[in-house]
């Protein structure tokens, strides 16, 4: 069975016991009021930032998604994301949702730990006065939590700040093929954690 519609995705979630979120929920919404821009690590890599805001930030604002469906892979994967219709390299997927919080401190011989940090991505920047934070998908977010891994991804993870708020966002890194499965890769301190295993779809 594929979820492709509102309705369908919906009902997985809920199958789940997940909620399907398309904003990211704050715990500390005073973030909002500082000026996300004013950093060094902003003003460090400006020219990308702004190029990755013209050419991404109205879509992100209007929450768009790539036409995608969500299906079940196998067992020992679960669920992963595919193309409805053929990608180009540099299309935007959407934007990664989920809880923004402060990070867990990921203890690779820590099964517990590690488990709440498995949908998880650093947030781009330190924010003055807040503890390190995160975007965790384990509990609320949006359909790409279900982006499986792969050392050869066809999908690269980019950020900015839009409406002054850093996005996380998945954008194709090939042209991509309809019914194509998804990927980006989790990174090197994923896969630190000795009680996850590599699964090559």
């Amino acid at each position: 069975m594929i979820y492709k519609t509102k309705k369908e995705i919906d009902i997985l979630f809920r199958n789940l016991e997940l909620r399907h979120i398309k904003f990211n929920e704050m715990i500390y919404p005073e973030q909002n009021k500082i000026n996300l821009r004013k950093s060094s690590y902003y003003s460090d890599n400006l020219e990308e930032f702004v190029y990755l805001e013209e050419k991404y930030g109205e879509k992100l604002n209007n929450k768009f998604r790539a036409n995608i469906y969500i299906k079940k892979v196998n067992d020992q994967i679960g669920y992963g994301l595919f193309a409805v219709e053929p990608l180009k390299a540099d299309d935007l997927i959407g934007e990664y949702t989920g809880i923004v919080q402060e990070a867990f401190h990921l203890d690779p011989s820590d099964k517990e730990t590690s488990a709440k940090t498995e949908y998880a991505w650093d947030y781009p920047d330190d924010i003055p006065g807040l503890p390190p934070l995160e975007i965790n998908a384990r509990y609320a977010g949006g359909v790409l939590r279900f982006v499986n891994h792969s050392f050869h991804p066809n999908l690269r993870i980019e950020h900015a700040v839009i409406e002054n708020e850093w996005k996380i966002f998945f954008v194709a890194d090939e042209n991509i093929e309809a019914d194509a499965e998804l990927f980006v890769d989790y990174g090197d301190a994923y896969w630190a954690v000795e009680s996850r295993e590599i699964i090559i779809p």
